[in-house]
């Protein structure tokens, strides 16, 4: 019989005679040879739990499970600890508690079923916005990180993801958050770092917000625009704005929840002004792209030859569509224009419709430019998008785009018509901006340095 397992058996024999002074000095004494031992965690987590030292014994068993040092004594003692001091809600915790124990290394959505055991993961999730989720992985991985991407809300867009699963392909919210919570514990159990999208997490409910919490995981919460913006705030810098959420009570309810147990949060400039009251540390970031994907080529056309203008609205009311096509119709009589509003192509493309365009117009209400602004200034396009005074304040001061809102966009792309030689410059530009702001491994390596430090 090994020294270890000798040793276990003493130390057990000594705490059931009651006498746990002595058994704690002998676990202290060979503690930092076999502090990597599953059932040295549990025999110390036993006799820190019959002294009544409760929280000394959660850092103990939690210091086990981040170490994935499990067995059945660790489980059930920390389920016992959180349950004495109160911490435990039952339901779901107590499931997922027993679920790492017991969880194998696969997580199955749908058709897939991938391995993961890794040390230091990422795990994106769990709505794609813009592709910003995939991109964000593959830059992550040149660093040499472990990434893993769900999305829970897959669209016709068909952005690229590692595994997808739309809830309302489950009959009802009850069902898809059942199906979800019994999946989750191998994603907890074999991953580190938790950046999160969009407001939601790896349940439906976020009830898996105070397991990883208090696992002491890694947690980040990346906002995107309608998940966070607040009508009362938005019109106060910028007047032509719109939100998709009118109901202001629900998002400051939902930041409240969140924030209670993500302390750090990514936004844009824009965003930092709707979440800087919940958020204990808001850090900015800006939308990656991948620019080995996009090709270019010069603006090059007579005086007389077609502008054709570009617009790809996936909301066309936030969007200002409606102001937008009227302009163009009536600058129609005088102009060679072509006017193509795409709608209904996955991103892919997409982009290959952006790529036949001389002009891109993005949005006139929101007062910043978003990721479709950049896909098109990385194919060296320029872009008419709204800016309003307040984020012109904020925004780097090379921003090549176009200003326009619904009162002058009509005017502005007359200007654009009349001064077509321009248009080569500002393309050039555009793309030495996105070069310099959004290249994907600069984003990457500024959201390692913050996970680095959560």
């Amino acid at each position: 019989m090994d020294q270890a397992k000798i040793l276990k058996q003493n130390i057990e024999k000594i705490i059931e005679k009651g006498d746990l002074h002595n058994a704690e000095l002998l676990i202290n004494s060979y503690g930092n040879v076999y502090k990597k031992d599953a059932d040295f965690y549990s025999i110390k987590s036993v006799v820190l739990i019959l002294k009544g030292d409760f929280d000394e014994a959660e850092r103990i068993l939690c210091k086990a499970v981040l170490e994935r040092q499990l067995n059945c004594d660790i489980v059930h003692n920390l389920i016992y600890t959180l349950e004495s001091v109160g911490k435990l809600e039952k339901s779901f915790e107590y499931k997922i508690l027993q679920d790492l124990l017991t969880c194998g290394a696969y997580m199955p959505y749908g058709n897939h079923v991938k391995t993961l055991k890794h040390t230091n993961n990422i795990v994106m999730g769990t709505m794609e916005i813009a592709n910003q989720m995939n991109i964000q992985a593959m830059a992550l991985k040149k660093l040499n990180y472990h990434t893993t991407t769900l999305n829970y809300y897959d669209s016709y867009l068909k952005y690229k993801s590692d595994f997808v699963l739309d809830p309302k392909e489950l009959v009802n919210y009850e069902n898809a958050n059942l199906y979800i919570k019994s999946h989750v514990a191998p994603i907890i159990k074999d991953n580190d770092i938790f950046h999160f999208h969009f407001g939601t997490t790896l349940t439906l409910d976020h009830s898996d917000l105070p397991v990883l919490n208090k696992l002491g995981k890694k947690t980040i919460m990346q906002y995107w625009g309608s998940d966070v913006r607040m009508v009362s705030i938005a019109k106060k810098n910028n007047p032509y704005s719109k939100v998709k959420e009118t109901n202001e009570d629900s998002i400051k309810r939902k930041l409240e929840h969140l924030s209670k147990y993500i302390s750090n949060c990514f936004v844009d400039y824009e965003l930092a002004e709707y979440v800087k009251d919940y958020h204990e540390k808001v850090h900015v970031t800006k939308s990656s792209i991948d620019l080995s994907k996009f090709s270019y080529t010069k603006f090059e056309k007579n005086d007389n030859d077609k502008l054709i203008i570009a617009h790809a609205p996936t909301a066309p009311e936030f969007k200002g569509t409606k102001f937008i096509v009227e302009a163009i119709e009536s600058l129609k009589t005088n102009y060679n224009i072509e006017f193509k509003l795409i709608t209904g192509l996955s991103n892919d493309q997409a982009i290959e419709e952006y790529k036949k365009a001389d002009i891109i117009v993005d949005q006139l209400h929101m007062g910043t430019y978003g990721v479709f602004a950049v896909e098109a200034m990385a194919l060296r396009k320029p872009v008419v998008c709204w800016i309003s005074d307040y984020m012109r304040e904020l925004l780097p001061k090379d921003l090549p785009i176009i200003i326009a809102n619904p009162d002058t966009i009509k005017s502005v792309l007359k200007n654009l018509f009349d001064n077509r030689d321009q248009l080569s410059l500002i393309g050039k530009k555009s793309r030495e901006f996105v070069e310099k702001y959004h290249d994907s491994n600069i984003v990457a390596k500024n959201h390692e340095t913050i996970y680095k430090s959560l």
